[in-house]
Order: structure tokens, then sequence, then C-alpha cells
């Protein structure tokens, strides 16, 4: 008989907080000061700066296997994975060190690293899910706020790092650091380990261990179908889900915009080098202590979390839309303020919202659906705002680019509430049509005929 488990709220969570805070902070930390590094690839490999920019682009982009991650963890746990996860994307980074050119670099830094990456990101976020309801809120914003502390702490690491052993040697330290992910995947234990274990795989919706016979005998065929079967792909069809997912592909394209383009519009505007750095630095501040602000306020029962992220997000795309009109170091920093406010609101809130709109049965699905609509619009985003750039010849467009498509996110999402509950009211009133229709039915074939 199986036995229902209720998430802790604490206790062991709190390590399981922590291990995905270190993840994304590590995830994070690679993805975002990619420009360090930028020059040094140039140089190397003498290709052009669209190509060599695919690095990064390719390393987040694929985010697009998300559906896929979400199946393998509902087979082989998230545990698993996330030790695997940091294996790959660390020997991935090490290898690259050794390619003898570009294309060979984007397999094995771009594509390896950034599976393993996505092997690391979804299972943690889902862990901490897990292990956490009431405070769900807040233990998922201190564990996503790692992406900021891994702006901080990367970008003067790398630097330092680049004077002393060069890219290579920089490489070869951060693909060891990289390796602790797997410590923080060994951290997070199915919930309930200790307590029971489920006869049936095909219900294991809390993460408990799968049953590595029934592996040990299956054929790839097998295993392949499986992975297939355990698609929601009823999500497709949910107006819910694709609404939300619109929303999510419109804010990850103009998501890097301001990260890849803010320090040469400073540049642009007579700010120097350094002014330019630490708007960056002002937006991973900003991003940090707003995800465990907002973790903290979107559990109360005040709080309207599709209204919150809609808010922001509308805003966001609206501040980012004038960049090119803030001529001061004041006003861009005050802008890099928001906006850092702005992506750690939409990241935040991501699995919550999803979690309260279509359940926590169903968050492995919906958020491994959603981060193909996250990793396509993070592939496409920074490529089109460049050559929109490159027609125009100033970065005027670039931000109109980024803060359309930011504030067109936040306007899908407004009425998401209400579209949900029209939804569920439609089921309701469906199921109740059917409890009825079906007793009427067996009551005239069951009543016997009394003139027989």
């Amino acid at each position: 008989m199986d036995t229902v488990i209720r998430p802790p709220d604490g206790g062991w969570g709190w390590l399981v907080m922590g291990a995905a805070f270190v993840i994304t902070m590590i995830i994070d930390g690679v993805s975002f000061t990619f420009g360090i590094l930028f020059p040094e690839f140039l140089s190397q490999y003498g290709e052009s700066k669209a190509k060599t920019q695919s690095l990064n682009s390719v390393l987040i982009g694929t985010f697009l296997i998300g559906p896929l991650i979400g199946a393998l963890v509902k087979r082989y746990g998230a545990r698993r994975l996330m030790i695997t996860g940091g294996i790959v994307s660390s020997v991935g980074i090490f290898l690259s060190t050794f390619s003898p050119n570009l294309d060979v670099m984007i397999l094995l830094y771009g594509f390896v690293g950034g599976v393993g990456f996505a092997l690391l990101y979804l299972p943690a976020l889902l862990m901490v899910s897990m292990y956490f309801d009431r405070r769900r809120a807040l233990a998922t914003g201190i564990a996503v706020c790692g992406s900021g502390v891994g702006g901080l702490v990367c970008a003067p690491l790398y630097e330092y790092l680049l004077e002393i052993y060069g890219w290579q040697g920089t490489l070869w330290i951060i693909s060891a650091i990289v390796l602790n992910a797997v410590v923080c995947g060994a951290v997070c234990r199915p919930i309930g380990e200790r307590h029971t274990r489920r006869e049936d795989h095909e219900d294991d919706d809390d993460m408990e261990d799968e049953n590595w016979k029934q592996t040990k005998s299956s054929d790839c065929s097998l295993f392949w179908s499986s992975v297939i079967d355990s698609f929601d792909f009823s999500l497709l069809k949910n107006p819910v889900f694709l609404l939300y997912g619109i929303s999510t592909l419109l804010a990850a394209t103009g998501f890097y915009i301001p990260f890849n383009f803010l320090p040469v519009q400073a540049l642009d505007i007579n700010l120097s080098a350094d002014d330019g750095a630490l708007l960056i630095s002002i937006i991973s501040i900003s991003n940090t202590v707003t995800r465990v602000l907002i973790g903290y306020i979107s559990h109360k029962p005040f709080a309207d979390t599709v209204l919150i992220n809609s808010t922001a997000l509308f805003i966001g795309g609206l501040a980012t839309c004038f960049v090119s009109y803030y001529t001061t170091f004041t006003m861009m920093a005050a802008f890099s303020v928001l906006f850092g406010a702005t992506i750690a609101i939409f990241i935040t809130l991501m699995t919550i919202i999803l979690t309260e709109l279509l359940g926590i049965r169903r968050l492995a699905s919906s958020l491994g659906f959603n981060m193909i609509f996250m990793g396509l619009g993070s592939f496409i985003g920074s490529p089109i705002a460049g050559a929109l750039s490159d027609r125009t010849g100033d970065y005027v467009i670039t931000f109109y680019f980024g803060g359309i498509t930011l504030g067109l996110a936040g306007l899908i999402c407004f009425p998401l509430r209400w579209v949900a509950r029209r939804q569920k009211s439609t089921e309701v009133n469906e199921s109740r049509r059917y409890m009825y229709s079906i007793p009427m039915g067996e009551s005239s074939n069951n009543v016997p005929n009394s003139r027989s």
C-alpha cells in the first residue's frame, strides 16, 4: 500500500535548497560571465564574432531538451540525473580546452556542457519543490538567487584566473568547480527514502528511487518507449500552459539583451568600461536580493504571483525600451536595479506559478516543456538583437526589441488566472455531465422489462 508523503518544509529540505543554490550559482556564473572569455576565444580560433558567440548560445539553448529531462526525472529520479549532469558538464568543459578548432569547441563546451547543465538545473528546482509546500516560494527564491551570486563571484574569479593561468587553465579550474555539482546531486536524496518505497514506479510523483531491476531487463527500444510515454503531451492542449509558455518564450528572448549590450551602450554615452562592468554587477546584486524578497513575499496570502510576475515583466520591458535615453551613470544604474529585479521575479516565480495553476503532479512535465520556450528564446534573442543593431548601426533598436518582448510577456500573463478559472469551471461542468449520463444509461439497460 502506497504511503502519502508530505513535504517536510524543512529538515533535510534545507540542505536540498542549499544544493540547488550552489547548482544555480555554478550554471549562471558560467553563462553570465562568458563575455570575459569571449576575447580569448576570438584570438585563439580567429573565427567571426557571431560564430564565437554561439558558444554561449548553444550552452544556454540546450535547455530545449527540458521535456526529455522531465521524462528522465520521472523514470530515474532527480538525484541520479543531477550526479550525471555534474560529471557530463565538468568533462565537457575540461575536454573543450583541447579543441583543435571552434567547431569542436562548440560541441564540447556548448553542447556537452549545456546538456550537463540541463541535467542539473531542472531536477534541482524539482527537488526543492518536492521538499517544500508552505515554504516553497521562500525556498525556491533562496535556491535560484544563486544565479546572482554566481555572476558576482565568477566575474572577478575569471579575471584573476586568466591573468595567472590563461584561458585553458581557467577552464580546467572551472571544470573542477563544476564537478562539485556531483556532491550537490548526492545531497538531494528522494523524499521519504528512509520511510517507504513505492512498488509501482509509474506513480512515483515524489521522486522516489526507481526499481533498477526493471531497467536491466529493458532493451533500448523499451527505454525510449517509456521515456516517450512519460511525456505529458496533454499540456500542449492546455490553454493555461500554452499562454504561460508563450510568455516565457518572449521573456527569454529579451532576457540576455541587457547583459550583452548594456556595457557597449555605456561606452556610447561616454561612460568607462569599468562603469559598464559595474552595471552588470548591479544587475546581479539586485537579482540576488530580489529573489530572496520575492520568495518570502510570494507565499503570503495577499500575494498574487501571476499579477506580480505580469507587472514586473511589463514595467521591466517598458524601462528597457528607453535605455538609449539614459545618459548618466545614475540613470543607467537605476535601470540596472530595476532590470535585475524583473528577471529575478520572472525566474523565481516560474515553478510557483506552474505549481499553482497546473498542480504539483504535473510540475515535472510542465517545467520540462517550459524549458523549451526558455531555451528557444535565449537561443534566438541576442542574435536577432545583434542583427538589428548591425542594420541600424546603433543599439537603440536593440533595446526596443528587448523591451517589447519583455513587455509583451507581461501583458500575456495578466489574464492567466482568469483563463485558469474558466478552464477549471469547464472541466468541472464536463465531469458533472459525465457523472449524470452514466447512471441514466446503466439504469435503462439494467432495469428489467415488467412485460417480459
